[in-house]
């Protein structure tokens, strides 16, 4: 079943009765995702809008649609996770009680409610993760795009792992299951996406020559919806392997295009992003430049509710201090404090004893 099926059935409806109030309510939905990187907040209005407009003309559905689309903002346009589990929790509960038996975004509900777990902590959640997931296998095959949905976040986790063969297998599957979706913005959708994490595999795994197949690729298909955050990732992707070439020209038009597409957005870039730019300093040997880049990556994302992520920036802090030979303490004691906000501390506490000890090697 097409989740947007009944999405256009109740418009063309409300349009043949000329119910305008209904009309209005279901056009919020495209108004505000057309604000998804150009002013995030205000396409979480423009949900909140729907959802007070649904609740007042007494359509549920409609209600629970909205309340998943704000949370869809808090976690996709906004990455702001800080209010975001209670109301992913919410539409959970909501969305399980009988009056809401057939409704078409019932899985995308329980999708973003992992999103928002792996967002905050994945590895401190892991196992209520996977058993999650492993739950929404029988409702995968029911469901238009269910396939790539728990596909796409079996490869997140598995990134969050450092597993980057099982991320290559997840995001494999999510591809395939893509090609089988009718043409359109949705096939589109994880198409794009599935690019962006073929990326992020390949500069891991130091595969040169894959990260610009799947730049190149990604940039082209993220042009073709207007994914305009993903087409400067791919850019940058683009330019810094221009760099590592020595080819200057083009690494400099293309870092130029990527930061100015970034700097006409106010959506929050990606941790590629930052790691893109951080690889481009420490290829140059520039380790100050990329505690640069790391300070800036930590701003723009604290305070939002990523406690891991967050943790992850302070320990690179650290790492790229002590190859600087500068005084950690301060930051050590702030690194060890993040890490005590997360339910598996252990891993990025003993990633600090061997900074500490000496140990820079490039973490995860």
């Amino acid at each position: 079943m097409n989740p947007w099926d009944w999405f256009l059935q109740f418009e063309r409806d409300a349009h043949a009765r000329n119910d305008l109030d209904r009309e209005r309510m279901a056009r919020l939905y495209n108004e505000g995702r057309g604000f998804r990187e150009s002013d995030p907040d205000r396409a979480y209005a423009l949900f909140g809008e729907g959802r007070r407009q649904a609740e007042r003309l007494e359509e549920p559905w409609w209600a629970l649609f909205y309340a998943f689309w704000q949370v869809e903002a808090r976690l996709f346009f906004q990455r702001d996770y800080r209010d975001v589990l209670r109301p992913a929790v919410e539409a959970v509960l909501e969305v399980r009680k009988p009056r809401y038996a057939g409704f078409p975004f019932r899985f995308s509900i329980f999708y973003d409610l992992v999103s928002a777990y792996m967002g905050i902590d994945p590895l401190g959640y892991e196992s209520e993760l996977r058993q999650t997931l492993a739950g929404l296998e029988g409702e995968a095959a029911g469901v238009n795009n269910g396939g790539c949905l728990l596909a796409d976040r079996y490869a997140a986790l598995a990134q969050t792992l450092g597993d980057w063969d099982g991320a290559e297998s997840a995001v494999r599957r999510m591809m395939g299951h893509a090609e089988s979706l009718p043409a359109g913005p949705g096939r589109q959708h994880f198409g794009v996406n599935g690019q962006s994490i073929l990326c992020n595999i390949a500069f891991n795994r130091g595969d040169w020559e894959r990260l610009a197949e799947h730049a190149a690729a990604g940039e082209a298909a993220a042009r073709r919806i207007d994914y305009r955050m993903l087409v400067a990732e791919f850019q940058l992707w683009q330019a810094y392997l221009a760099h590592r070439a020595g080819d200057a020209a083009a690494a400099a038009r293309l870092r130029r295009l990527a930061v100015a597409q970034v700097g006409r957005l106010k959506k929050t870039p990606s941790g590629n992003w930052f790691k893109a730019l951080c690889a481009w300093k420490l290829f140059d040997e520039d380790v100050a430049g990329a505690l640069r880049v790391c300070d800036r990556e930590w701003k723009t994302i604290r305070g939002r509710g990523m406690l891991a992520y967050e943790c992850y920036c302070h320990v690179e802090r650290c790492r790229l201090l002590a190859r600087l030979g500068r005084p950690l303490e301060e930051e050590l004691a702030a690194a060890r404090a993040a890490a005590g906000k997360l339910r598996a501390p252990a891993p990025r506490l003993a990633e600090l004893d061997r900074i500490q000890g000496g140990d820079v090697a490039t973490g995860s």
